[in-house]
């Protein structure tokens, strides 16, 4: 192994002569084990180190358009399209105002306020299966500057007078994020509202379509107004929305679980007395609608269900996960896990909803060990039981490297969540020093790698999920704000690629400043901004519901094509959406961001859907 010292950049070095001293500290599980230093190199730069640490390593990585799978790639791309061509055409307003630009962009941009650069579509076309939601964004520039401008749209129609779900949300800017001036909350648009533009700064709004089980297949289309001050038409596009003949089925197979702070939501909204839980309800209700499920269901009573209410939320597909003793429950488990189960039992779909998490990432035996009791008291009063402890570390608990904080557990673990640098292998943390890893190779020739591990265990029945938090970072995806607008979609394409099922995420509401939609605080000292933050405060803008946000759309999307990808393997087979996958990731650090790529791919995938359902 090689522990690289990087001083590039460190002007103080520069022509200084300097005197090293190195200390390391060995803690290990078993006595008489050493460590050695066999060799000190100084390079000159990156590149001549890894001729020393990289001699003789081969590409473990297979690049997404990777000669191998290019040709593949060219092909399926030519596949024809069957929507109707889009008409680019620019409109002219009634009073149409030169001094004012209009421009569209795939919903999955995170474009900062200082980028002006039009991409020229003056319209744009939107894709979805029936019972599904997607968006573009529009962007206004204004070269002059403009004040109380009003932005409407039409409801999306066919021409039979069909109508779409529509919705008109605009862009709210956080200022130095990193540098820049970017978007996360999307507040809905109100009747009326006006808008004030800065001189040469874009500002983005969301147009959102979504259909239903009964929606006719075809064309829709919505008209976009600007309006000025004085009630003047002057900007107007087109937007079009293409609904295939086929539908999302409402249960997702890509499952979730996020927790909504209760008391965030309700000191934030200064909610003091209580409401019955509706409040609580608006919020998980707009998850929900976006396919997203929280830890804790309305009107739960930490695993007594005595609220005939919470029936409503375990009959709806939607809600494919939650913790039966909502977050953060571990007292009384003696008497609340079979009050759990007695409730429950009365119908095995809800049960398999059911997953505990009673350990969030263990770092000790003590810790493990707690799990393992957990295991042992579900196993008594709750049979069949699935439970989760999110890990983001391991350790080799004996000397012959044959236990490890997964194999500790594996007899109470049986849904493994876990960040996605443990699908990195020796030999790629060896080419690249960038990567994460907490496996070793002895580990690895011992137990296998961990992606071998949890093949074999899915064989058995357990299920594999991700998380992500403030880390990973590059070159690894993840949710933060500061982040590529891709990632949030690219991270369900990788839960699919690693054979996962789920997607946990440690809080949707974690909501740190008196005014959560002044900045996006992150923790000291990491570039972290919107961890812990996928809805924003409400009553910020006088609403009882949640905003929603720009990462939580894009993850829609992602656990949207989740669905279809699934329903193309049922359809045709697992190596179809295999290689429907492999177009856009083909390892956790190994992905396109290229967005008009990423378009392309998506529409040939509802492509190969529809054509199947033929």
């Amino acid at each position: 192994q090689y522990i690289v010292f990087d001083m590039n950049g460190a002007a103080k070095w520069t022509g200084v002569i300097h005197g090293f001293r190195f200390d390391y500290q060995l803690s290990t599980s078993a006595a008489e084990e050493a460590m050695y230093i066999s060799h000190m190199y100084f390079a000159k730069n990156e590149e001549e180190m890894k001729k020393v640490t990289q001699k003789g390593l081969k590409d473990p990585f297979e690049v997404v358009t990777d000669p191998v799978v290019e040709e593949k790639v060219e092909e399926l791309l030519a596949t024809p399209d069957s929507a109707p061509a889009l008409d680019n055409t620019k409109q002219d307003a009634a009073n149409e105002d030169a001094n004012l630009d209009l421009w569209f962009n795939h919903a999955y941009i995170n474009n900062p306020a200082e980028d002006i650069t039009s991409t020229g579509w003056n319209a744009y076309q939107l894709r979805l299966a029936k019972n599904e939601s997607e968006g573009t964004h529009m962007f206004l520039v204004s070269k002059t500057g403009h004040n109380g401008l009003t932005v409407s749209v039409t409801p999306f129609r066919n021409a039979n007078g069909v109508e779409l779900g529509t919705e008109l949300m605009y862009g709210y800017y956080f200022d130095d994020v990193e540098g820049k001036t970017l978007v996360d909350p999307i507040p809905w648009v109100k009747d009326g509202q006006t808008f004030d533009l800065a001189e040469g700064r874009s500002y983005m709004y969301i147009i959102k379509a979504t259909s239903y089980l009964d929606t006719p297949a075809g064309i829709y289309t919505a008209t976009v107004t600007v309006k000025d001050a004085s009630g003047n038409e002057i900007k107007k596009a087109t937007v079009s929305a293409y609904v295939w003949n086929f539908a999302l089925p409402e249960e997702t197979s890509c499952k979730t679980q996020m927790d909504l702070s209760w008391y965030n939501i309700y000191y934030s909204h200064e909610c003091w007395d209580g409401d019955d839980s509706l409040l609580y309800k608006n919020y998980y209700d707009l998850m929900l609608a976006n396919r997203i499920c929280a830890y804790t269901l309305p009107y739960d009573k930490g695993g007594y269900f005595t609220d005939s209410r919470i029936v409503e939320y375990l009959d709806n597909p939607r809600v494919t996960a939650f913790n039966p003793l909502g977050w953060g429950v571990r007292e009384n488990l003696e008497s609340r896990v079979p009050a759990a189960y007695a409730f429950l039992s009365q119908k095995q779909e809800w049960l398999d909803k059911s997953y505990f998490y009673l350990v969030d990432e263990p770092l000790n035996k003590g810790h493990l060990d707690q799990i393992n009791q957990y295991g042992a008291l579900l196993k008594e009063y709750f049979p069949g039981y699935k439970m989760m402890a999110p890990e983001h570390v391991n350790y080799v608990w004996d000397k012959e490297s044959t236990v490890d904080n997964f194999s500790y557990v594996v007899d109470s673990i049986n849904v493994w969540c876990f960040k996605p640098y443990f699908f990195t292998t020796y030999e790629q943390a060896k080419y690249d020093r960038r990567l994460t890893y907490w496996m070793t190779p002895k580990l690895e020739a011992n137990l296998g790698t961990f992606a071998e591990r949890m093949a074999a265990l899915a064989k058995e029945g357990h299920e594999t999920w991700l998380y992500v938090c403030w880390e990973p970072g590059q070159p690894y995806v993840n949710w933060l704000a500061m982040g590529d607008g891709t990632e949030p979609l690219v991270s369900v394409w990788q839960c699919k690629m690693t054979d996962s099922v789920g997607m946990l995420y440690w809080d949707a509401t974690y909501w740190q400043d008196e005014n959560p939609m002044d900045k996006l605080t992150p923790l000291v000292g990491v570039a972290s901004h919107g961890d812990g933050v996928l809805l924003y405060n409400g009553a910020l803008i006088g609403s009882y519901e949640p905003i929603s946000s720009h990462r939580l759309e894009n993850l829609r999307n992602g656990i949207q094509d989740y669905q279809l990808l699934t329903m193309l393997e049922e359809l045709v087979g697992q190596t179809a959406a295999d290689e429907m996958v492999a177009m856009v990731t083909t390892d956790v650090v190994t992905y396109t961001n290229d967005d008009d790529y990423l378009k392309a791919v998506r529409v040939l995938l509802f492509e190969k859907v529809a054509e199947a359902m033929k």
